[in-house]
């Protein structure tokens, strides 16, 4: 058992850190924990095979030989579940059922070289680390989640920044201003050389135009401000980068525990006005997907069979703040209607938007339930429950045309 333990435990703590990259087809059944508790069983079963083959002398051959069916055996279990239930389950799996074999198989056999006392401290204190990774890094796994977020805002240019240009006008307007004034003497001091002299007339010249350059400094100088001004009664398109997302809370037969079952889709389209007009946002429900195929296909052809397109429809943003001139972000509410199924449901979004110029970032988010919409509850045989609210999550780039 303690041979077992010993190279189940040193498997366990490299699979643990391999599976955290990899993409999970289900957080909730495979996570570090899981990883953990299949390499340690993988191990126990390891070291129970080396005590049963005693001291045979090809014993090393046998073992060896022994944990290639064993491999070959779970690779097959893994590619018929991937297949039936868990599209990604192979590319997540197989790797670490690689990695678990390989680790024992070589460890296994080294546990006899190990003085006893220190093999037990050894086996001991792999036995925790391994747990104590399993546990503490099951919440770390990379499967996506529902939430979205507002892009970061892109440097904005500062307005210091252009009146550097028109500098080297600056310095050279002032140059001859300089010469003119040691080459010509100041008509206030000496009144009569300007009027006895006509030809001095020219030599004076040169200062009338030193007054150019300001002009021409207004007219370099560039200021980030009027571009977003410019921009707020203009319409918007929305394109690509946007994305929305459904997350609702399951209970599957096949799995112990409830999960959040996450559906997305980027097919977003349509128009936003900040000036009053009507504004109206188009998603293909057709083109949600999550972990699960079964899902998606519920989706299309029983919740959604006829009207693959919602459409919701906000009559006008209402009154918008001056940080959205400015570029700043700030919270809004909007009341709008989605059209589902060719029924008007009404719908409002609390919103998180930020005006870049160019570019308009509005983060939505709201709840409904089934009843709400007139959507039947889904049902499936490998289906316990599902909840009655579901949280929506949109994030809209929309762009000047």
């Amino acid at each position: 058992m303690l041979i077992g333990l010993f190279a189940g435990s040193i498997a366990a703590i490299v699979a643990v850190l391999v599976s955290l990259p990899l993409h999970s087809p289900l957080a909730n059944a495979f996570n570090s924990l899981t990883v953990a508790l299949v390499s340690l069983i993988v191990g126990l079963a390891a070291g129970f095979f080396w005590n049963r083959l005693g001291e045979n002398s090809q014993r090393v051959k046998y073992f060896a030989a022994g944990m290639a069916v064993f491999f070959v055996v779970v690779a097959v279990v893994i590619v018929i579940v991937g297949d039936l239930a868990f599209p990604r389950l192979l590319g997540f799996g197989l790797p670490l059922a690689v990695i678990v074999f390989v680790l024992v198989g070589v460890f296994v056999p080294l546990y006899q070289r190990l003085p006893t006392r220190s093999a037990h401290w050894y086996t001991a204190a792999l036995l925790i680390a391994a747990l104590g990774m399993g546990f503490g890094l099951v919440t770390q796994s990379d499967a996506e989640s529902g939430d979205l977020a507002l892009p970061e805002p892109a440097p904005r240019p500062t307005a210091s920044v252009p009146p550097a240009t028109p500098a080297p006008t600056q310095v050279a307007a002032q140059v001859p201003t300089e010469e003119a004034q040691a080459a010509v003497p100041d008509p206030t001091s000496v009144p009569e050389t300007a009027a006895a002299s006509p030809t001095d007339q020219p030599a004076a010249s040169p200062p009338t135009s030193v007054p150019a350059p300001p002009p021409t400094e207004a007219a370099v100088s560039t200021d980030p401000a009027p571009a977003l001004e410019q921009s707020t009664d203009a319409q918007y398109l929305v394109g690509e980068g946007s994305e929305i997302t459904f997350t609702v809370g399951e209970q599957l037969t096949r799995i112990p525990l409830p999960i959040e079952a996450v559906m997305r889709s980027e097919e977003l389209s349509g128009h936003i006005n900040v000036d009053g007009r009507p504004s109206s946002i188009q998603v293909n429900l057709h083109s949600l997907a999550s972990d699960e195929q079964y899902r998606d296909r519920y989706v299309r052809s029983r919740m959604f069979p006829d009207h693959p397109v919602a459409t919701l429809t906000v009559e006008g943003v209402g009154d918008l703040p001056e940080q959205f001139a400015g570029g700043e972000e700030f919270q809004h509410r909007v009341d709008g209607t989605l059209n589902l199924n060719g029924v008007d449901h009404p719908m409002s979004f609390d919103l998180e938007v930020r005006n870049d110029g160019d570019v308009l970032y509005i983060l939505g988010r709201t709840v409904f339930s089934w009843q709400q919409l007139g959507i039947p509850v889904p049902t499936a045989r490998s289906v316990v429950w599902v909840e009655d609210d579901v949280d929506v999550q949109v994030l809209l780039e929309a762009r000047v045309p």
